[in-house]
Parts: structure tokens; sequence; C-alpha cells
């Protein structure tokens, strides 16, 4: 999930393993064309990449250390692209 951030976020911060995954939803909240409700769907390649990332992972030497730096420079970078921003609205 390279264009935000989840629950996790909080816990990485913290030294800790975590991880965020996800796959391209279809009909996204039931959402079809033209305003219809349609099930939601998923590609079965998109699940099968996943499943091999996974695994990738699972057996990987992560540099948590790295992994750690990055995301506190992306956090700041944030803060400060969009801190004139936000004082505005409060």
């Amino acid at each position: 999930m390279p264009g935000g951030t989840c629950e996790a976020t909080a816990y990485q911060l913290r030294g800790y393993r975590s991880a965020a995954l996800c796959v391209a939803l279809g009909n996204y909240h039931n959402c079809g064309p033209d305003n219809e409700i349609a099930a939601e769907y998923v590609s079965v390649s998109d699940v099968q990449g996943l499943v091999r990332l996974c695994a990738r992972i699972a057996t990987s030497e992560a540099k948590k250390n790295q992994a750690v730096k990055a995301l506190k420079k992306r956090l700041r970078n944030n803060a400060e692209k969009y801190r004139k921003m936000l004082k505005k609205r409060l």
C-alpha cells in the first residue's frame, strides 16, 4: 500500500514488524457501472501475485532499520509538505 498508511504505521514507528498488503478490488463498495449495485471481485492473477509476494517476504532477510528510517522520512516529508494546508483548515 505505497500510497498511504494504515493501522500498522504506528506500530512500525515503534519498531514492530508489520505490513499492509492489498489486492485491487473491482466494483469497490459494490458500486458497479451506472451506479448499479454489483458484486465486488478480484483478479485471480492478482491474488496469485500477492501469495508469491507473501512467500518472498516470509523467506527474505528484511532490513528492518532501513524500512523504519524510510517510513519516518516519508512521514516527516508529508507533514512538512501539507503543514500549511492543514493549518488553514484548523
